[in-house]
């Protein structure tokens, strides 16, 4: 009959002699905070912003003169990483996107 070998403990004895600071896992490459790209969701303003227009972080700027005239635009600036929450958010009709949608509409 074979004889089952017992599992070799060595490795686990080395990994437990290492250092902590060895031992720890690699931190991921620094994330930064800005996204990719960012669309708007709110309503069209005519002569000024388009909805679902999507923007570089760098071409923000472009949009100074609508966020002079209304603030609310930024709010409904939506980072990529965020999309799929937001559109589902500014559907129910209690959600602070919502709102801003509305008053949006509403002034323009």
């Amino acid at each position: 009959m074979a004889v089952k070998k017992a599992p070799d403990k060595q490795p686990e004895e080395k990994l437990l002699e290492k250092p902590i600071a060895q031992a720890k896992p690699k931190a991921p490459a620094a994330r930064t905070n800005q996204a990719a790209f960012y669309m708007y969701i709110g309503p069209a303003i005519r002569g000024l912003i388009s909805s679902n227009a999507i923007y570089r972080k760098d071409e923000l700027k472009r949009l100074d003169d609508a966020l002079a005239k209304y603030p609310d635009i930024k709010h409904l600036l939506i980072p990529g990483e965020q999309l799929g929450a937001a559109r589902i958010a500014i559907k129910k009709p209690d959600s602070f996107l919502s709102v801003v949608y509305n008053r949006l509409a509403k002034q323009a």
